[in-house]
C-alpha cells in the first residue's frame, strides 16, 4: 500500500502476508481526512526498529516517525556494519546515523541505539534483532536506484520485504 505523507514524498508501507491484510495491527486504527495522511490512534505501545547507515537516512526516518510515535513506544536504532567495511569512516558514519536518531526522537519517546559488528549481512542483523526484541515494525531508507525497479529500494530492503514477517516501512530520502 502506498500512502501520501506530506508534500510529494510517498511512503511505501508493505505489510506482511501473515499479518492483518488491511495494513493495521491489533490496537491500531487509521483515520484519514480528505487530502490528509492517516492518523493512527493506538491502544498499546509499539516497538520500532530503525535500520540506518547514514544521517540522511536517519533524518528521513525520524521525519516519518516523529508524529507517529508515542511516549510509551520504543525505537531501537541499529547500524549494521557490512562484512567488508569495518573501516574507521564506516564506523563513524554509523555512529553519526545512530546519534541522529537519538537526538531527534529522544524528546518524544524512548530511543536505544546499537552498532552491530560486521560478520553477518545487514539483512540478517536486522531480521534477527527485530525477532529478538519482538519489533512491531521495521523502518529503513531507500538507497540509490539503478535501472530496475527492484533495485530502487536497495538490496537490504528488497531481501527484508521478500520474507517479511512484520510490517516494513521504506522511507525515501529527501530530495
Amino acid at each position: 500500500r502506498v500512502s501520501r505523507a506530506s508534500g510529494s514524498a510517498c511512503i511505501a508501507t508493505l505489510r506482511a502476508a501473515r499479518g492483518n491484510q488491511h495494513g493495521s495491527r491489533a490496537g491500531l486504527t487509521a483515520v484519514a481526512s480528505k487530502g490528509l495522511p492517516a492518523r493512527r490512534y493506538r491502544t498499546a505501545m509499539s516497538t520500532f526498529v530503525v535500520a540506518t547507515d547514514s544521517v540522511h537516512t536517519s533524518a528521513a526516518i525520524c521525519d516519518y516517525l516523529f508524529d507517529r510515535v508515542a511516549e510509551d513506544d520504543t525505537v531501537h536504532a541499529i547500524n549494521s556494519l557490512r562484512d567488508d567495511n569495518d573501516a574507521p569512516e564506516a564506523i563513524q558514519d554509523g555512529q553519526d546515523a545512530l546519534n541522529a536518531v537519538a537526538s531527534r526522537l529522544a524528546a518524544v519517546t524512548t530511543v536505544e541505539t546499537e552498532q552491530l559488528p560486521g560478520g553477518t549481512a545487514p539483512v540478517e542483523d536486522i531480521r534477527s534483532f527485530s525477532e529478538e526484541i519482538g519489533a512491531d515494525e521495521i523502518l529503513l531508507g531507500v538507497h540509490s536506484s539503478t535501472d530496475t525497479a527492484t533495485d530502487s529500494v536497495g538490496t537490504v530492503a528488497e531481501k527484508l520485504l521478500l520474507d517479511a514477517e512484520r510490517p516494513i516501512v521504506v522511507v525515501p530520502r529527501p530530495r
